[in-house]
This record gives structure tokens, sequence and C-alpha cells, in this order.
């Protein structure tokens, strides 16, 4: 049976985080999951600039054409201290995240509604709540965890520090076996399970994505039928939202799709990773119907707990990574 390595982003310090991410590390044994627990130390708004910096260097490594820049760049007019700026391209609410005002990052967006349509992608962008250097510090957390798949050349599971699994689970229980699964134009065989989201859209502990009741009814359609299906379309026939995991709690991923998501990264900048992954660019993007996982019961979601520890009221509380 193969064993593959199972990251859990925890902040490193931060109690609440320590504790949900050791229960996920026991329910990963508890239930006699095939996976080799992680904890991975989580990037936060204290330590973005320096691991987008050491990220984009080690990235291009393995990616030669990837663009730096799409990470972090050096401003044309800075102090010493002041050199980097996260290129944070999603639509974003400054200062505190009770603040209505939103500022759109990139020209030739308009507003739309609550949000703004981008033509390059012909997508609306909703901003999330909160500080956006939060939410790109969640971005950053997983980013990293890619880039280790890149390098150990395997597979490996994924797990925000709220995720715990609630079913045994193994690498053969996600895996399809079409007649021949090479990409079109590639000669390369490729494991057609590529990233494959564990989670349940819907869980008594909390919310877990957007119209979760719905995503959840239209996958359980498709239960007798399919394991592993594409996520369902969730958007109304005016809506042109990113669709994709049911949260990013916890998703598998080969060294092949981490690849494919930085050379998107390369082209659109940092956005919320549970926007970038999804089914308008990566059709190949797929679900469990069978859910491995859910959410811990919680006060707070990855991202919250990072604004309620680094911005209380605008300063930094608690042990820092």
């Amino acid at each position: 049976m193969k064993i593959v390595n199972a990251y859990i982003i925890t902040m490193v310090g931060h109690g609440v985080s320590e504790g949900q991410a050791r229960r996920g590390y026991q329910s990963i044994i508890q239930t006699g999951s095939a996976l080799q627990p992680v904890f991975f130390p989580a990037t936060t708004p204290v330590t973005l600039k320096e691991d987008a910096l050491k990220l984009a260097m080690q990235v291009k490594d393995y990616i030669p054409d990837f663009n730096m820049n799409s990470l972090i760049y050096e401003k044309e007019t800075s102090t010493a201290a002041d050199r980097w700026r996260v290129n944070y391209t999603y639509p974003r609410i400054p200062g505190s995240s009770h603040r209505k005002a939103v500022i759109n990052t990139v020209p030739g967006r308009t507003q739309r509604g609550d949000g703004f349509y981008d033509p390059a992608t012909d997508l609306v962008l909703k901003p999330y709540a909160g500080l956006w250097k939060v939410t790109a510090s969640c971005s950053l957390s997983h980013f990293r965890s890619w880039l280790q798949c890149i390098k150990l050349n395997e597979p490996i599971v994924v797990m925000e520090h709220d995720a715990m699994f609630v079913k045994n689970f193994n690498v053969s229980m996600i895996q399809e076996e079409p007649a021949n699964y090479q990409l079109a134009g590639s000669k390369e065989k490729l494991d057609p399970t590529r990233l494959i989201s564990l989670n349940s859209p819907i869980s008594n502990n909390g919310v877990v994505t957007r119209r979760g009741k719905l995503y959840h009814e239209k996958l359980q359609n498709k239960l007798k039928t399919n394991i592993i299906t594409n996520p369902p379309s969730i958007n109304n026939d005016d809506e042109r939202y990113p669709q994709g995991l049911p949260g990013n709690s916890c998703y598998y991923i080969t060294p092949w799709a981490a690849k494919e998501l930085f050379k998107k990264i390369s082209e659109i900048g940092i956005w919320p990773n549970d926007a970038l992954i999804c089914k308008e660019f990566f059709p190949w993007v797929k679900v469990s119907t069978v859910y491995y996982t859910d959410i811990q019961k919680s006060a707070y979601s990855t991202t919250v707990i990072r604004d309620k520890a680094y911005y209380p009221g605008g300063g930094v509380v608690g042990p820092i990574l």
C-alpha cells in the first residue's frame, strides 16, 4: 500500500492552530489512513515577503520560465526597508476587515455587483473578507506545500489545520483506470488523478464552501456512477465566479498538477488558493463523491485565525514564525 505525506499547514506558536493540527494528525492515525502526517509551518503576514521571495527563487529552479515577479517584485522607488511588494492581484479590502471600500488591483477590470469582472479570465472576482495579507499568507502556505510535492516528485495530501479525516483513506481509493490517460498532444503518461478534493462540502461544524448544500446535492447525484468527478456548477446563469474545490481544506495533488498551478500563478499573480484552483482554469481538477475529511468544530477557519491572531486591532499577538 502506497503511503504519501500529508502536510498539515500549522501556525507554529499559535495555540488554536497547533491544537487543531494535532487533532488532524491524530485523525489520520485513528482512521488507519495510509498517510504520513507532517506538520508544515504556515506563512503568516509577518513572514509573507520573505516566504514569497524564497518561493519565487526555488520555483524557478524547477520551472525555468516561471515569472518570479508573479509572486513578489522589487519596487522602482523604495527604501531598503520597503524594497519588495507582494503581487496579490485579487481585489482586496484595505485596512480593517469591517471597511466597505474595495481596491481593484489590476487595470481593465470593471465593477460588477459586489465584485470585479476580469476580462483576462472572464471571471468575476469577489474580495475575500479580512485583510489581504492574511489571505495571501494562506495562499503562500499552499503554494509552498506544492513546491514540496515537486521537490519530492511524489503525490502529497495538503491539509489545512482545521481538516480531519473521518474515513479510512489510501490513494488506491481515488485512482481512475482510463484506457489512455495521456493528455492531448503529450507523450508523457500522467496519473489521471492529478488533483482531487477529499473534503465534504457540508459540515455540522461550520461553513465549508459557497452554496455547500447545493454542491453536496449535485455531487451525490453522481455517486452511483462516479467516485471521482468534476466539481459541480453552483453558479447561477448570470454569475461568473470561480468554481473549484469545496473549501480546499484537504486535497491530493501530484507533481504535474503542482507545476500547472505554478504556471497559472506565473500568468496571474497571487490569488486566494481556492479561487485559483477552479475548473475554469483547470478542467482536470476533480472531487471525490466519498467524503474522507470534514472540518473541525471551531470558532475560526484557517484564514480567520490568521486575521484574529495578527490583526486583532492592528497589532501582532503571541509567538510568530
